[in-house]
Order: structure tokens, then C-alpha cells, then sequence
């Protein structure tokens, strides 16, 4: 069985690599879904073997962090 941890984050930084170093030994993967607009997130997640997903929320038919979740 495989499991999967997804992260939202928005301006999140260095915060986003506790996160992720404290769940990596108990997922397969994990997945990032982004919704700031600089880059330290994704290139955090690049070093850290993260999937990583930009969406901004207006222009992306999301309207808050519930659609953004869902």
C-alpha cells in the first residue's frame, strides 16, 4: 500500500522543509500544492523529491483554500 501526504502552502519557506523532512519516512510521496507567488517551494520541494503543483487561486477557478483543498 502506498500513501501519499499533500501539503498546501502558500509563502511557507523554510517552514515547508520541517514539514516535509518530519513526514518523509512515513509516505511513498509527497505532494505539494503551492499557492504563493515566489519560488522557494517549489525549489524546496525539487531538492527534497517532492511533487509539486503551482496554483493560483484566482486565476485557477479556485476561490480560497476549501476549493483549493477539494
Amino acid at each position: 500500500m502506498n500513501i501519499s501526504a499533500i501539503i498546501l502552502t502558500k509563502n511557507e519557506g523554510e517552514e515547508l522543509k520541517s514539514c516535509i523532512n518530519n513526514i518523509q519516512p512515513y509516505v511513498d510521496e509527497i505532494i505539494i500544492i503551492d499557492s504563493s507567488d515566489d519560488t522557494s517551494a517549489e525549489i524546496i520541494a525539487d531538492k527534497l523529491k517532492c511533487r509539486y503543483y503551482y496554483k493560483k487561486l484566482e486565476k485557477d477557478n479556485i476561490n480560497g483554500f476549501d476549493d483549493l483543498r477539494n
